[in-house]
């Protein structure tokens, strides 16, 4: 990767290129993945990359290229093919550049140094598989360990200059159990910015053979409107499916179901829905976001009242307001979007055993299969596996069931919160009881 003084020198270059306004967004990834399969290794990948995005605004006019020719002659052809670009489109009075800020906080934790390698993720690996064969009737266990390296640095011609280095470590245990005729998977996963703070294999690997097994036998419940309590991840999907329809960028176009719900009602007063990137050795952790402005921690629903859109530099001046800094990029390659950098549904008062305790007859979800809601109407239909509740136990395992209903409804209708949020999950949500669903069974 060209280090800082390069890259400067790289934007004076492209403005001696008179294509306005520029910025360069590099970025610069190595990953090792250790793949297991039982108890022996069955494959290790590795991967660089390394590459420029760059673009230009010139009265009102934007283009973008990227590059991995990270050379003077490299970016002497991006200067000439974004001119081109510039030379065909179309002004837009919304299209700007970020403004230099200094960010909140500078220091994140979120590099460790790449303490493990390929030997270490093995074994780790093959401990999660030892873990999960232990359990009863599970009879395979793929498990995977990756390690990431990444740096990025954005400049612009306006005066923005950051840069951040930071690792991340991701555990994967797929358990399959068998009873019989019988048969059933479960996934366990979890990550770390630091080797030092991931889950132990026994937890990772013990977690996904216990929900594989205990689902074997597992049958549709009969039709009907029931409570329904979301597990972890299956209520990170809920969640996620909700910052889809606040993304501002589908709001200015009104296809959103979320369109207008600004300081209204969303949710009951249990929700407390907060973004906070600054949160250390979080894997969602950013100072800034894909432009380059600084992030904050903020309400996005609190209380069930809708705060905030999320919206980056464009989408907030179509809107008429100041940015939320929820830029996002999917790489060198990509133009800003937008997305969120550490969201989480605030934890409750309730313990799982009175929340699960207090429901007659109701399901447990432990996950959920579709595409997600529509997004212009809300309307959201899934299939579901998990549990049945009765009489305020967790009995026998459910499968081939849908689950059905509004969003904004659904949301209202959280009567129960737990205590148990986990940032180290990428669901990163409690579980938390909806009152009243439709689940069509048999």
């Amino acid at each position: 990767m060209p280090n800082i003084e390069t890259l400067r020198d790289y934007l004076l270059r492209l403005k001696g290129a008179n294509i306005g306004d520029t910025e360069i967004y590099c970025v610069e990834g190595e990953s090792t993945r250790v793949s297991v399969r039982d108890r022996k290794v069955e494959n290790v990948q590795q991967s660089r990359s390394c590459g420029l995005g760059i673009r230009a605004l010139k009265d009102g006019r934007l283009a973008f290229t990227h590059t991995t020719d990270l050379s003077p002659a490299g970016i002497d052809a991006a200067a000439k093919s974004l001119a081109d670009f510039l030379a065909v489109t179309e002004p837009d009075e919304h299209n700007k550049l970020a403004d230099p800020q200094t960010p909140a906080v500078k220091v994140l934790d979120a590099n460790d140094g790449g303490q493990a390698d390929a030997s270490a993720l093995a074994d780790h690996a093959r401990e999660m598989a030892e873990f999960a064969l232990s359990v009863e009737h599970v009879s395979l266990a793929e498990t995977r360990l990756d390690a990431h390296h990444n740096r990025v640095s954005l400049l612009n011609s306006l005066g923005v200059d950051l840069s951040s280095e930071t690792t991340m470590y991701e555990a994967l245990t797929k358990a399959h159990a068998h009873k019989g005729d019988l048969k059933e998977v479960a996934y366990s996963y979890a990550a770390a910015r630091h080797y030092a703070d991931l889950y132990p294999p026994c937890r990772i690997g013990n977690e996904a053979a216990e929900w594989a097994r205990d689902k074997l036998g597992a049958e549709p419940l009969p039709t009907g409107d029931r409570p329904v309590v979301f597990m972890p991840m299956a209520g990170g999907s809920i969640v996620e499916y909700m910052a889809g329809a606040l993304n501002g960028e589908m709001v200015n176009m009104g296809v959103t179901f979320m369109t207008g719900k600004l300081d209204e009602q969303v949710a009951s007063e249990l929700v407390h829905l907060i973004e906070d990137p600054l949160i250390k050795r979080s894997v969602e952790s950013s100072a800034w976001d894909g432009e380059g402005t600084p992030t904050a921690r903020k309400h996005v629903i609190r209380k069930g009242i809708l705060t905030t859109y999320f919206h980056n530099i464009k989408s907030a001046s179509k809107a008429g307001v100041v940015t939320t800094a929820n830029a996002s990029r999917g790489g060198f390659a990509s133009m800003p979007g937008i997305g969120n950098l550490g969201l989480f549904m605030e934890a409750g008062k309730t313990p799982v055993s009175q929340l699960i305790g207090e429901v007659e007859d109701g399901l447990l979800v432990y996950m959920m299969m579709g595409h997600g809601p529509d997004m212009s109407t809300g309307m959201l239909s899934m299939g579901a596996s998990g549990w049945h509740i009765k009489d305020g136990k967790v009995g026998k395992p459910v499968s081939k069931v849908t689950i059905a209903g509004n969003m904004i409804d659904l949301f209202k209708n959280i009567d129960a919160v737990s205590e148990d949020l986990d940032l180290a999950r990428p669901y990163r949500t409690p579980t938390f009881r909806i009152s009243k669903m439709s689940v069509s069974g048999s």
